[in-house]
């Protein structure tokens, strides 16, 4: 994994790129010599996988601290964390996956049923975790009823390489999947028993991805050829333009309905270099974001700041490229991002997070306080959700939209064109 992210920072400094850090970027203490590879952010916590550490924060990245795996552990390098209903989940190279349920005090590890050591990629769907492993396949554990044991899920995986898993998302209802370094794509529906074969590139042509990121019900890959997007759960994939000629993709971030990505140049020529695109429009027109001048192989948009990882550590500065008002607010236990499109008509997707399960419910209202339809309500598990606002059936204006828990709230406003 790491022959990856040194392939990805020596094809951006052949781009021209500075990698003299600016004294606008702010280094977390203690950070220096700490591979970053993975940044989460869970309302007021941020956890970044640091080494052979956990790097936390519980306040918005105003104070951190460096977290130890246990010593005999085998551990190698952590890659990628969860934080579910107070419990962090490290996936790791060489002690599979560990818990720990006092924000990363004590460790233990929860391997039954893994058949390797390790474990590249987590996340979390359906009440359940999905391991992704570079060997092994995919293993699921489902977290109802204190369950401990990881069950594979890899019918379906027909050959050695497609158990080589590159990068592993979930949506709310399926799991896709990049595997070997040849373009093999694997979606499988979560209550499904078996995962699809499609192709992004033809056979035998080499093909490398470096992340993956679900962003306004669309999946996207960053990968050694670009961007890919597919707008149907991993079913069919188009290669997007985010710059002119060939460029290579090594990382996404979101911040409300706007997608980042890091690219780079493959070719010299006109316009070669190294920029941070977005876009808000769901990758169909892209346009500069900034211009870095620092090397990084992750990042993460959150409170108004852009925070990068490298073989070097965690930086941090003020996002040049958006208003605080893009991001999502957050109260204690859940958050609340923009509706999207906005202005809209006659439809839009509202996302919210929830982090501490308990009764939910989102409900919009027009400017006088009457309701006009509540969207959801009940009980709401841990988990990243989306859900649809059809606005046909009443007139055009500003309307206002609640996230509540009973105790606290979240309202944005959005505005209904007709």
């Amino acid at each position: 994994m790491k022959r990856i992210y040194t392939i990805l920072l020596a094809l951006m400094l052949i781009a021209g790129m500075n990698v003299k850090a600016q004294d606008t970027w702010t280094k977390v203490a203690n950070t220096t010599d700490l591979e970053i590879v993975d940044i989460k952010t869970y309302g007021n916590t941020i956890l970044a996988a640091a080494g052979e550490k956990v790097l936390i924060s519980t306040d918005a990245g105003s104070t951190w601290q460096l977290k130890d795996l246990p010593a005999n552990s085998g551990n190698t390098g952590v890659r990628s964390l969860l934080l579910i209903n107070g419990k962090i989940y490290a996936g790791t190279f060489g002690a599979g996956v560990l818990v720990s349920e006092d924000m990363g005090a004590s460790w233990r590890k929860i391997n039954s049923g893994l058949t390797t050591d390790f474990a590249s990629h987590l996340v979390y769907a359906g009440n359940a975790i999905y391991a992704g492993t570079p060997g092994a396949g995919v293993f699921r554990l489902d977290l109802t009823g204190g369950n401990e044991t990881w069950t594979a899920i890899n019918q379906g995986i027909n050959d050695i390489g497609g158990l080589i898993v590159q990068t592993l998302v979930a949506t709310p209802d399926r799991l896709v999947m990049v595997s070997d370094y040849d373009g093999k794509s694997y979606y499988r529906d979560l209550n499904g028993s078996s995962w699809t074969l499609n192709r992004i590139v033809p056979a035998q042509e080499q093909f490398m991805t470096f992340q993956a990121i679900v962003h306004n019900s669309n999946i996207y890959l960053a990968t050694e050829k670009g961007v890919y997007r597919s707008n149907n759960g991993g079913e069919a994939w188009t290669r997007l333009n985010v710059i002119e000629g060939d460029y290579l993709a090594a990382c996404f971030a979101a911040s409300g309905n706007i997608l980042y990505t890091l690219v780079s140049s493959t070719v010299p020529g006109p316009g070669a270099g190294t920029y941070v695109r977005h876009t808000d429009n769901n990758g169909d027109q892209w346009s500069t974001a900034f211009l870095p001048d620092i090397s990084f192989f992750t990042m993460h948009i959150a409170y108004g700041k852009i925070f990068v990882g490298n073989a070097d550590g965690l930086y941090y500065k003020n996002n040049p490229a958006t208003s605080v008002e893009d991001e999502e607010t957050v109260v204690k236990g859940f958050g609340l991002s923009q509706n999207y499109p906005n202005p809209f008509n006659p439809s839009t997707k509202i996302s919210f997070e929830i982090m501490e399960a308990g009764n939910y419910t989102l409900e919009v209202f027009d400017i006088t306080g009457k309701s006009v339809g509540l969207i959801t309500s009940g009980y709401m598990d841990a988990g990243r959700y989306s859900v649809n606002f059809d606005a046909s059936k009443i007139s055009g204006g500003v309307y206002v939209y609640r996230l509540s828990n009973g105790v606290n709230s979240i309202m944005k406003k959005m505005m209904l064109v007709k």
